[in-house]
């Protein structure tokens, strides 16, 4: 064990024999122990030692006045301001201290010096934590055992990176990885997530495309709201069935959308699609099998929207004005025959109506649809 003796003063200076102070060192087999003469005058009811070392901050309790130095310092070379702080009040959770009586030392520069903590292959958990704590990083892998991903968990981060989420992530919750910069997201084959929460990617740039996984069915509001998304789709085979109010809204660059393959409508009050001023595409499966009102999808720049076969729910397509006659051709042909049986209403307003032939409409009135 190597051991280090510090000496706090009621000056406040915290002294040693060493200098510089290495708490790390080439030769070193065993944990470095920090070892406490602490002046009678300073009351030690609760003892801790802060290291900070850029942005980080770290606080540990000493037990009996010494203190073995951890992986939680060892690993990361370089300067470390030490010091010593007693209480009468155990910290609080957020690692300040409120107790009546505080002592905090200068501080002590400490050294950290690449030895055996950094010759032996580090862990991918290692690796994860050292590059979450310098902030710096291009890209990030979401381990297999995780579970839940916290909110904020990458908040504001100022670099471009690829994101990776693990198999076995099954939640990831509000504003994860608010103001991102994303250069990819995919998820690992398999993955089982199921739920994401409202802001999740808020205001993530540079990020094109992505694809959700199968296992997907809770999806919050405003998840890529302000983001840089062009296109959005769902693996094959999605259990979403529905998608709620404020899913897919206020994303300047977003063109297209295909909606999961077995997808039955939409919930809520208010438009699950919105003020998404460049979308051209809408691709909705045939499973569909709630009326599509005319709160559903609103978008100015929607010229296509595509049906599957067997199309056979009252749809109202009124707040969509700039869909082409081909494109309304083609959903006329997608709708289920209704002959002799009770007809259905399909929506589209004065405006795509007289973009029509009467060849064209005839398509949907021969199926027994009304057409408005």
């Amino acid at each position: 064990m190597y051991e280090i003796k510090l000496k706090v003063n009621e000056n406040g200076l915290i002294t040693s024999d060493l200098d510089p102070i290495i708490i790390s060192v080439a030769n070193e087999s065993n944990r470095v122990t920090l070892s406490f003469e602490v002046d009678e005058s300073i009351d030690s009811t609760y003892n801790y030692l802060v290291f900070t070392q850029g942005q980080k901050r770290i606080v540990y309790r000493i037990t009996n006045k010494t203190f073995e130095v951890g992986r939680g310092i060892t690993p990361y070379p370089g300067k470390w301001l030490l010091s010593f702080v007693a209480t009468n009040e155990v910290i609080s959770s957020d690692g300040s201290f409120n107790g009546s009586y505080i002592f905090a030392s200068q501080l002590l520069v400490t050294t950290v010096v690449e030895g055996n903590t950094s010759a032996v292959i580090q862990t991918s958990d290692e690796i994860l934590v050292k590059k979450l704590f310098a902030l710096d990083f291009s890209s990030l892998e979401i381990p297999s055992y995780v579970e839940t991903i916290g909110t904020y968990f990458i908040d504001n981060y100022p670099n471009q990176y690829s994101l990776k989420i693990g198999e076995n992530v099954k939640i990831i919750q509000s504003r994860a990885f608010n103001y991102s910069i994303l250069s990819s997201l995919t998820f690992v084959n398999g993955c089982q997530l199921t739920s994401i929460g409202d802001y999740a990617f808020n205001h993530v740039s540079v990020l094109k495309e992505v694809v959700f996984p199968r296992k997907l069915t809770t999806f919050g509001k405003y998840v890529f709201t302000m983001s840089s998304l062009e296109k959005i789709s769902f693996e094959e085979c999605s259990e979403c069935e529905y998608l709620g109010s404020y899913c897919f809204w206020a994303m300047s660059s977003l063109k297209e959308i295909n909606f999961p393959d077995h997808f039955k409508g939409f919930t809520g009050n208010t438009y699950c699609v919105k003020d998404n001023t460049a979308l051209e595409k809408i691709t909705l499966p045939s499973t569909v099998n709630t009326t599509i009102t005319k709160n559903s999808i609103d978008g100015t720049a929607i010229t296509d929207i595509v049906l599957g076969s067997g199309w056979n729910v009252s749809t109202n397509f009124i707040n969509i004005r700039a869909l082409t006659a081909t494109s309304m051709e083609n959903m006329f042909k997608a709708l289920k025959d209704l002959s002799g049986t009770s007809s259905k209403v399909f929506t589209l307003g004065a405006d795509n109506l007289a973009k029509l032939t009467q060849t064209q409409t005839d398509i949907a009135l021969n199926k027994n649809w009304s057409l408005s």
